[in-house]
């Protein structure tokens, strides 16, 4: 796969609800978005350079010590060196040279708002952009994803008991229309979802599935 010169035609974009293993579990790897990942690479996993931030949980200690283990587990289980994993909590201290030289992004789970707010504070959505037109490879988990859509639904202050978003927010970043997104669900509503996630995979869309869950995105 060779870096495309315009912007329009960036494609190394992987958006998760949740990661690369159903419900965080080793022996459950979710095999389309593997193998999805692997697809996107231009070198073996091994020699795969990975620029991990997980920004998005960091008002939380607790939560992102957990987040980020879990998630660096995963990318040691499917072959990422330890060695070539570099934590990356957005402060403005990474240049944009340095950020090119990782072949991939990954931007966790967490809050959407606080993300998106770091990103725009310390100008690195300048940096994301790049990367992304670049081709080098981007894996959005939950939050993370959610960043590069043109709104998200803010969920912050939740309202009621169907916990309604209180506001749609942008974080300016406009790849993509969140066109779906289904919240944990049981196996009967889940296989309800299946014939969506069919179509979407057909298209020049990026999706997630993971602990049945969907996000489908649609190209802008």
């Amino acid at each position: 796969m060779h870096n495309m010169q315009t912007h329009n035609n960036w494609c190394n974009v992987l958006l998760t609800d949740s990661g690369f293993f159903y419900d965080g579990e080793l022996n459950k790897p979710l095999d389309l978005l593997i193998n999805s990942f692997k697809a996107m690479l231009q070198k073996h996993l091994a020699e795969t350079s990975v620029l991990f931030t997980p920004t998005a949980s960091m008002q939380n200690e607790l939560k992102a010590i957990k987040i980020t283990n879990r998630l660096k587990n995963e990318l040691l289980t499917i072959g990422i060196s330890s060695d070539n994993i570099t934590v990356y909590d957005i402060d403005g201290s990474l240049s944009e040279e340095d950020a090119m030289k990782f072949d991939v992004i990954y931007f966790t789970g967490g809050k959407t708002p606080y993300l998106a707010e770091r990103v725009l504070e310390k100008g690195f959505d300048k940096i994301i952009k790049k990367m992304i037109f670049a081709n080098k490879v981007y894996i959005g988990m939950s939050a993370g994803s959610a960043l590069l859509a043109s709104h998200y639904e803010d969920y912050t202050n939740r309202v009621g008991e169907d916990n309604r978003a209180t506001s749609s927010r942008s974080a300016g970043l406009d790849f993509f229309n969140l066109t779906a997104i289904a919240d944990k669900m049981d196996d009967e509503k889940f296989e309800a979802y299946l014939e969506l996630l069919d179509v979407a995979t057909g298209l020049e869309s990026c999706t997630g599935m993971s602990e049945h869950a969907l996000l489908i995105c649609k190209k802008m």
